[in-house]
């Protein structure tokens, strides 16, 4: 009993920091949601997710790795290759990531092409692409192609100017300061 019980609250302070770092996250991502009500709105979705996965979760998750590896390839090689090759490494960079004027980078494009790409060589009990559908003796290529075609499109524009900026004049200027907490959010 006492292990139920402490295996019960290590439960519930990991989610809460799930929940609350998810809350956060689409704070960051500007979406014009109270912290609140984010919150409320990813413990509906993990309630529905949870029922879904109430039978056959051993399968389930197997298709949510699945997923999650072929959307994590393309997106650790975009990161790598942006560090190295964009000039992240360069700490006086560093106030880019406070400039609220930037909305869309290739990067994105880089990272969505190679999801894209890599698509027909899903093999999973979810999809089936149709190069994996052929040839299921290659085994799941996915990760593999959504890399190589991240690493194509990132080098073909990452010296390109941003996709999308705002040209709001209210936007903050640069600065190396954290931003501010706003209070009561």
């Amino acid at each position: 009993m006492p292990a139920l019980i402490a295996i019960t609250l290590s439960a519930l302070a990991q989610n809460f920091l799930n929940v609350y770092g998810g809350a956060i996250s689409v704070q960051t991502l500007k979406v014009p949601v109270s912290r609140t009500q984010a919150v409320v709105v990813i413990c509906l979705l993990a309630y529905a997710i949870s029922l879904w996965g109430e039978s056959g979760t051993e399968d389930k998750f197997k298709v949510f790795l699945n997923l999650t590896a072929y959307f994590i390839a393309p997106f650790a090689a975009v990161l790598l290759l942006d560090y190295h090759l964009g000039g992240r490494s360069d700490p006086a960079r560093i106030a880019e990531l406070y400039d609220r004027s930037r909305v869309l980078g290739w990067g994105f494009v880089a990272w969505a092409g190679g999801v894209l790409a890599s698509v027909p060589f899903w093999q999973s009990s979810f999809y089936t692409g149709p190069f994996s559908a052929a040839y299921p003796g290659a085994g799941d290529l996915s990760m593999f192609v959504a890399s190589g075609a991240s690493v194509v499109l990132y080098l073909l524009t990452y010296r390109l100017r941003p996709l999308w900026v705002r040209e709001d004049a209210t936007a903050p200027a640069l600065s190396t300061e954290e931003p501010a907490v706003v209070a009561g959010s």
